[in-house]
């Protein structure tokens, strides 16, 4: 059996919460220029994370937010998040005036302070 990835949706995690979240673990990061995608975004750089859920793969492309949480963790270097494990959740959320379930993830590790936007300077900037 061929064993291709699918995107991950908020409805993948279950019951997961910030309190009880589901835990990823990741297999490999992959960046992409937006204007590569045949989906329309607003963003330079897109990361696509193979992750592993409950023994599935998944495809996760992280929100501002998570990156933010990761970089504030693991430093800048994406290729050092791999067999990292990440805590994630879904929260219902207004999205161009549709509410959807947004996955948000953190480091397994983090404690639950904010990480300040200066800790992910110039990652988001990457060229690919």
């Amino acid at each position: 059996m061929i064993d291709i990835p699918i995107f991950l949706r908020g409805e993948d995690l279950g019951s997961a919460t910030k309190e009880a979240p589901a835990k990823l673990v990741i297999l490999e990061v992959e960046q992409h220029r937006g204007d590569e995608k045949p989906y329309v975004t607003k963003k330079e750089v897109i990361y696509e994370i193979l992750v592993e859920l409950n023994k599935e793969k998944f495809i996760y492309t992280p929100n501002n937010a998570s990156l933010r949480n990761m970089v504030h963790v693991w430093g800048r270097d994406e290729s050092q998040f791999t067999g990292k494990v990440l805590k994630a959740w879904a929260v219902w959320k207004d999205v161009f005036g549709e509410q959807k379930l947004v996955i948000y993830s953190a480091p397994a590790e983090m404690e639950t302070s904010k990480p300040k936007k200066t800790d992910a300077k110039n990652f988001f900037s990457k060229t690919v």
